[in-house]
């Protein structure tokens, strides 16, 4: 850094020492240029493409930083490469967590089946390719895959063969590992990736398949419950579209309707039930009809389960980080049930549908007929012939009493990672 009060700085220096700090700024200012570069490099082929550069720079300040910036380029590049690296391990750790066998064999052994079968295929056709990596997409990688599904292959390879080229050659004769169907896919760094640019694309498939073809997709391969927390839309859709993948569902719980309760988006009604009435009649419908029961935790029970101030302020001395967290998340709940149903505090639906279905000790109620109304102004209510008017088989088991104690200790023991004896004033606040 140079200071001078007076603008008089360059008559002070001899001619000789101008061309040196000339030299040296010269210097300064391509490392400056090129450094700010190399940090902002984000993918592998940025580095080869600043390697070029570099190598074409014919700059004389350059060069004499060149060394510097060589080992700032490559640090770099290995860098990234560690991460891609990442990527792959990452990838091919999820894909063996939810890889359905086929045959038997795992996803890497089938990787490694098509492995062999493409090495054939280079051989057998003179070509010049090198295999890179197989890795195993699509959604079989995610255990999402539907009967019939193919079993999606990545394959990376270098050389001058064409992509679109190589895939005929590979898909020619047909490939089946166990009865299944084998589609590879291979890329190339020049043109459609790596492996490490790819298969972050991939990963997205399960957040592109809807949730209804997900419920449908799982439950044709086994039985599982479901806890509906919110309208059941998407479980109407799924009798509609695949009323056996719907009945294979083993238990069905709804965080919905009520019984004697006040409504609380109309008189009568509940909001998960008002808000898509006819889906929930389609599921009650459909679980009558064959002779099923859905567990109805309503708001009979869930306006028994109240976040108090007291509860608050327990929770955030047990934990104050969760405690801050919990605070921030209900002040628009608490302030909306004080302005509506005039309670400090606010009640907790949701939480006690899960907990429910954890601990069944919790809530108890009848079994009962129920149907959703979906017109008038009764809309959305749920009516329970609770005295059998209707002569009907019961579809619901209406939940009723709730155990207060019993579903604070499990929940506060949860959320805050305790034992449901270190809860000791517990019970004095309740």
């Amino acid at each position: 850094v140079i200071r001078s009060e007076k603008d008089d700085i360059w008559e002070k220096i001899a001619p000789s020492e101008v061309y040196k700090l000339d030299d040296k700024l010269q210097e300064v200012i391509q490392y400056g240029t090129y450094h700010k570069r190399i940090e902002g490099i984000t993918t592998i082929e940025d580095c080869k493409d600043l390697e070029f550069e570099l190598m074409e720079n014919g700059n004389v300040y350059l060069n004499r930083v060149m060394g510097k910036l060589w080992m700032e380029l490559e640090a770099k590049q290995n860098k990234i490469e560690g991460s891609l690296h990442d990527i792959v391990v990452e990838f091919r750790t999820k894909t063996d967590e939810r890889f359905h066998q086929i045959d038997g064999m795992s996803v890497a052994e089938v990787e490694s089946i098509v492995s062999e079968f493409v090495q054939s295929k280079i051989e057998e056709n003179d070509l010049e390719a090198e295999i890179v990596g197989v890795v195993v997409s699509g959604s079989r990688c995610r255990g999402i895959e539907k009967t019939g599904s193919d079993l999606d292959v990545i394959l990376e390879y270098k050389g001058f063969i064409r992509e679109d080229t190589f895939f005929d050659i590979l898909h020619e004769d047909g490939m089946e590992i166990g009865g299944v169907k084998v589609d590879i896919n291979p890329i190339t760094e020049g043109k459609s990736g790596t492996l490490e640019s790819y298969l972050p694309e991939v990963d997205g498939y399960e957040q592109q398949m809807g949730a209804v073809d997900f419920m449908a997709s799982v439950l044709k391969e086994e039985k599982v419950s479901v806890i509906a927390l919110g309208p059941m839309t998407n479980l109407a859709v799924l009798i509609e579209r695949d009323v056996d993948a719907f009945l294979n569902i083993d238990e069905l719980l709804s965080m919905g309707g009520t019984f004697k309760s006040h409504g609380n988006c109309s008189p009568v009604a509940e909001y998960n039930y008002w808000c898509d009435p006819d889906a929930a009649a389609l599921v009650y419908d459909t679980m009558y009809e064959n002779g099923r029961q859905i567990h109805m935790v309503g708001l009979d029970v869930t306006r028994k389960i109240v976040l108090t101030p007291t509860i608050l302020e327990y929770i955030c001395r047990l934990d104050p980080e969760t405690g801050d967290f919990i605070r921030k998340i209900t002040k628009f709940y608490f302030d909306f049930h004080w302005q509506w149903e005039h309670i400090i505090g606010c009640v907790i639906n949701d939480p006690l549908a899960v907990a429910y279905f954890i601990d069944r000790k919790i809530c108890q109620g009848f079994d009962s007929y129920v149907q959703i109304e979906t017109q008038g102004i009764s809309l959305g209510q749920s009516v329970v012939d609770s005295m059998n008017f209707y002569r009907k088989e019961a579809n619901a088991k209406v939940m009723t009493e709730v155990d207060v104690l019993r579903f604070f200790r499990l929940f506060l023991s949860r959320i805050l990672d305790v034992k449901p004896e270190e809860l000791d004033i517990l019970q004095d606040i309740i």
